[in-house]
């Protein structure tokens, strides 16, 4: 064997190990420290390692951290587009803006009234479910599909709790998972792949919005439907087992990101949210111009190339910032919370990821895998490329988790031998699409899985990531036939 076969060998085993312990975290206690083992420490860790022992060229951490913004000395040929700290800023900018908004009250304010208007109605589990199902699919476009559903979890519990009924849990976690995860689709800003796909092929805010604006409430009605045949089923299952006796319903603990539980006690009045009014509406407008400039990116660009979405989203994450130290000041907001609050572990994931992948492009393994499908979609019709690749990006998901599974995709999409594909803008848009869903395959094929799963307990976890897997399996389909239609818009 070659030296250059074995530091392939050695990559993919390295490779192998940073994906299972984003999958399956461990924490080691050695005497005193804990050491965990997750997807923020081992990927960065995994990178040094291959850095130091010359497995990773160099030339390689500079492409995978700059790509086509490289020294001219380390560009090559299979250099995309997309620039990933681009993605990291982005992410990070648009945290901050979604966190600091979540820190007036403003979002638990909105979800606990809708909760207590569902317990007001005749029809409690009905209108929880769609209004939960309503809150999750428009605050995903407003603010970020993980923002959503660690706010309304703890709420939609609470909510059960109050009921007295545990049989309407499951739909209800399935729904608001589920709806946020598929009209973040809709929108470039709605999830980090979106913005990783449409950086590569150069689609901007306009021309990605027209089409999959279609396709995200396509995959939101899917949700909608089998949440409604969900409640049915889980309600009618209740009463089967209720017929053998009666049974005990215990309260639901939420199981809160640092461990510990809280069994929320049901209130006789209806529950109050305190809001920072000044600080709610600064941050809601704030939200608003920055959509607003999301919109106008295409005639920004134009005359400041270089200022695209992340430098946008990082100008309104300053000015969020800008309120915070000001309140901070006022002792009305600890804006070393909401700092603290961000989650500091997915750019060092990136960045991880970033250099393992283009490392793998180094060695070729792309190439291949593209060539390979170059053949198979030759003479194809734009629906079977979209759903092909619709399942690739979902394969990708469940093996690699949404993020890293969609730089993989988009470096193959993008390869030399897939340029010449008649329908590769159908291939993208598929594949931003496959990669929000794709997080319903299961807790760790998403962030917001591994730490959605984290508050909402084992207990449920089976019958919840099941019935959301027959949703993603039914969007490849749905979002296919609709992404085939509306290419051309």
């Amino acid at each position: 064997m070659s030296i250059k076969s074995a530091k392939s060998v050695v990559y993919f085993i390295f490779s192998l190990v940073a994906m299972f312990f984003t999958i399956c975290p461990v924490t080691l206690k050695i005497m005193h420290f804990e050491l965990c083992l997750n997807y923020a420490t081992v990927p960065p860790l995994i990178v040094l390692l291959m850095c130091v022992s010359t497995i990773i060229p160099f030339s390689v951490v500079i492409r995978g951290l700059l790509g086509p913004a490289s020294p001219a000395q380390y560009i090559d040929a299979s250099n995309s587009n997309l620039i990933p700290l681009t993605v990291v800023l982005l992410f990070i900018s648009l945290a901050y803006v979604c966190i600091s908004a979540d820190f007036s009250g403003l979002f638990k304010l909105i979800a606990t009234k809708f909760k207590n208007a569902a317990l007001r109605s005749i029809f409690k589990q009905l209108i929880g479910m769609l209004l939960f199902y309503a809150f999750a699919g428009v605050f995903t476009l407003c603010t970020s599909n993980d923002i959503v559903i660690l706010c309304l979890t703890p709420i939609i519990i609470e909510f059960v709790n109050q009921l007295n009924d545990q049989s309407v849990l499951i739909p209800l976690l399935i729904c608001q998972f589920s709806s946020a995860n598929t009209f973040s689709i809709s929108l470039l800003t709605g999830n980090p792949s979106n913005f990783i796909l449409t950086s590569v092929f150069k689609i901007d805010f306009i021309q990605y919005l027209k089409p999959m604006v279609f396709v995200g409430v396509s995959a939101g009605i899917v949700v909608l439907i089998f949440s409604l045949v969900y409640l049915k089923l889980f309600k009618q299952q209740s009463k089967n087992y209720e017929q053998f006796g009666d049974l005990v319903q215990p309260k639901i603990g939420i199981t809160l990101l640092n461990g510990s539980e809280i069994i929320p006690n049901e209130p006789e009045k209806e529950e109050t949210v305190k809001m920072d009014k000044f600080n709610a509406v600064f941050s809601t407008v704030c939200l608003i111009l920055m959509f607003v400039a999301f919109i106008l990116s295409p005639f920004i660009t134009k005359v400041a190339p270089k200022f695209d979405l992340s430098y946008i989203a990082v100008v309104f994450a300053a000015v969020q910032l800008s309120k915070d130290v000001y309140l901070h000041k006022k002792k009305r907001v600890n804006v070393f919370e909401v700092i603290k609050a961000l989650p500091w572990g997915v750019p060092l994931f990136l960045i991880g990821m970033f250099i393992i992948v283009e490392n793998a492009i180094n060695l070729g393994v792309i190439h291949w895998i593209a060539q390979g499908l170059a053949n198979a979609f030759e003479g194809q019709s734009a629906f079977v490329v979209s759903l092909a690749v619709s399942a690739i990006t979902v394969l990708a998901c469940i093996l690699f988790n949404n993020l890293p599974g969609t730089i993989v995709v988009s470096r193959i999409i993008n390869d030399s031998a897939l340029l010449n594909l008649k329908y590769l803008k159908v291939a993208a848009l598929s594949a931003a699409a496959a990669s929000n869903y794709g997080a319903l395959m299961g807790p760790h094929c998403s962030l917001a899985g591994l730490m959605w799963t984290k508050m909402t307990g084992k207990e449920h976890q089976f019958k919840t990531w099941a019935s959301q897997a027959i949703i993603g399996i039914t969007c490849i389909v749905v979002c296919s036939g609709v992404v085939s239609l509306v290419r051309n818009l």
